[in-house]
């Protein structure tokens, strides 16, 4: 395996830099050295969340709800498109809709790169070296090459739609596109898991293909379920597989439980990750190419499990270098976060 494979998507920003000093020899070591560097995280997840906390607080109720501001912050007036969708997300948690009927400005300019993006994600997942990768991600210079996929998450009518939602200002943690190989593995995101950044978080998926029922679609699971899942399991972030959820929820409430969004290309799902359990299905026919974009607020619950992008801050520095203020803040969030925030280093680990 040489650098060049590395660098070009193969292993996280960090292993990348590992390897190249020699210290990995193979990129089956790197899951256990990003374990090894995500510990600091996982020890502050679990003492931030433990149940005995949790109840000091008063939060043995519905924790996802809207908070209350203090802060002289005024939640933009959305459109009543707009609105079905932010009561859509309070009621469902998921809402779906299309590119053709959010109709933002620079969406084609963002798609057209997100086909050329995909494309090149489908031939590189196809090297010797990924041949063993069920998801083969964009890297940062992928993402640099074409910044329209970058800014069409600060369009203004999806930053009102996401902070009326979270009933504050949000952050913008960047864009992911995601490759994901017709090999029916249940591993990484194709897990049922919760997102961890923050208490509520937006995430606004793209398919860049058609999506049907063996090609991945995602999937969440049913609030009214989730609740009965969260009485099963010890610990709020478990990562399950399918066998698991489904005994937890019963087959016969398997299909009523489990929300699954197929879709042509240029479908839209916004979400929130945090609420439910939610995965990528895996896909067993036909391989998925998708874009997604996520958003919390700007004091999140848990810093150091965003910046979940390949994009580092030098380049998020520079994609945000011409942006209006409220984009620029957006991106830049971190920049804003007080030191004991920023004390504990992030996670390496997708889920």
């Amino acid at each position: 395996m040489t650098v060049a494979s590395l660098k070009s998507g193969s292993l996280s920003p960090f292993a990348y830099r590992f390897a190249r000093a020699g210290r990995v020899p193979k990129a089956a070591l790197t899951r256990h050295v990003e374990r090894v560097l995500s510990i600091p995280s996982e020890i502050a997840l679990r003492a931030m969340n433990s149940p005995l906390l949790e109840r000091a607080r008063g939060r043995t109720g519905h924790v996802h709800r809207r908070p209350m501001r203090n802060d002289g912050w005024t939640a933009p007036v959305l459109d009543a498109p707009s609105a079905a969708i932010v009561a859509a997300l309070d009621r469902d948690g998921a809402f779906a809709t299309s590119l053709d009927d959010l109709a933002l400005p620079s969406t084609g300019a963002m798609f057209e790169a997100a086909n050329v993006l995909s494309q090149r994600l489908g031939e590189r997942s196809q090297r010797p070296d990924l041949k063993d990768r069920a998801i083969v991600s964009a890297t940062a210079d992928d993402l640099m090459a074409w910044p329209a996929v970058f800014h069409w998450g600060l369009n203004e009518r999806l930053l009102d739609i996401v902070e009326v939602y979270l009933g504050q200002r949000c952050a913008y943690d960047g864009v992911a596109h995601y490759y994901s190989r017709a090999d029916g593995r249940e591993i990484s995101t194709r897990v049922w898991h919760r997102d961890r950044e923050d208490v509520r978080t937006v995430k606004v998926a793209i398919y860049v293909n058609d999506v049907g029922q063996d090609g991945g679609p995602f999937e969440i699971l049913d609030p009214q379920y989730q609740r009965v899942l969260d009485a099963q399991l010890s610990w709020r972030y478990a990562a399950i597989n399918h066998a698991r959820l489904i005994a937890a929820v019963g087959p016969d409430a398997a299909a009523r439980a489990v929300r699954t969004f197929t879709g042509l290309r240029g479908t839209v799902v916004l979400v929130d990750t945090a609420r439910c359990h939610h995965r990528g299905k895996p896909p067993v026919r036909f391989d998925r190419s998708a874009i997604f974009y996520s958003y919390f607020s700007r004091s999140p619950r848990h810093p150091f499990f965003c910046e979940r992008s390949t994009l580092r801050r030098p380049h998020l520095h520079q994609l945000a270098h011409d942006l209006p203020q409220r984009a620029r803040d957006c991106v830049l969030w971190r920049d804003a976060l007080p030191l004991t925030s920023r004390l504990i280093p992030r996670s390496y680990l997708t889920v």
